[in-house]
């Protein structure tokens, strides 16, 4: 939220959502990361950042945008993964005659950029998808962020007690550094995970650092 401005920002998270595999190597049910759903609006129009993947999810954001008075006029999705994206469908249908965009949002107006998967916010962050390409193109998307000098950051995925402090593109880096330190190292997937989840004791959603290890790390 922002005060002194035309404009201002709401965030929704929704929770976390049961994952159906095996359970994690600490013996905890696996989980999908809580989702952040922006909302930036003026006297009379919004635009939301991201919507959610299930339909009881997509059903709470519309009533929480409805809450607010104004038209939905935009939709923006940050990026491809289904659960930035996959409620579109049931938006337009609510929201008949909005337009949907498919980049990260920057408000400068009130300092905020809607940062999609670019940042984490004290949530583990998905590394799965990084082994073909390495880490540059993403520490390359943090410094355009961090260029930006924003304000407020509202990462893809937030733990709900958190506020949107800019400190969690450098967080975010700072993780990035610890895992490819750690994966140079060559450790078996158990081994990386229990000493991320070391060194991250406080962060959101284990599963995901698993799912980083499978994929990133042969089985031994």
């Amino acid at each position: 939220m922002s005060a002194g401005s035309q404009l201002s920002y709401d965030v929704l998270i929704s929770g976390l959502l049961p994952a159906s595999a095996e359970p994690l190597p600490n013996g905890d049910r696996p989980h999908w990361s809580p989702l952040s759903h922006t909302l930036i609006y003026g006297p009379t129009e919004a635009v939301v950042v991201d919507p959610p993947i299930t339909v009881a999810q997509t059903t709470a954001l519309a009533d929480w945008i409805a809450s607010f008075g104004r038209r939905l006029a935009y939709i923006y999705i940050t990026h491809w993964h289904a659960d930035h994206w996959l409620g579109t469908g049931e938006l337009v249908k609510r929201f008949p005659g909005v337009t949907v965009y498919a980049t990260v949002l920057h408000a400068p107006s009130i300092g905020l950029v809607a940062a999609g998967d670019v940042v984490y916010n004290n949530v583990h962050q998905y590394l799965a998808e990084t082994g073909a390409v390495g880490l540059a193109g993403w520490y390359q998307a943090l410094d355009i962020v961090g260029s930006l000098q924003p304000a407020h950051v509202v990462a893809g995925h937030k733990d709900a007690t958190r506020d949107d402090s800019p400190d969690n593109i450098g967080q975010t880096r700072r993780y990035l550094d610890d895992a490819a330190r750690l994966l140079a190292a060559g450790p078996t997937r158990e081994e990386y995970f229990f000493q991320m989840l070391q060194q991250y004791p406080q962060r959101v959603n284990p599963y995901t650092v698993w799912l980083s290890a499978r994929r990133l790390l042969a089985d031994q």
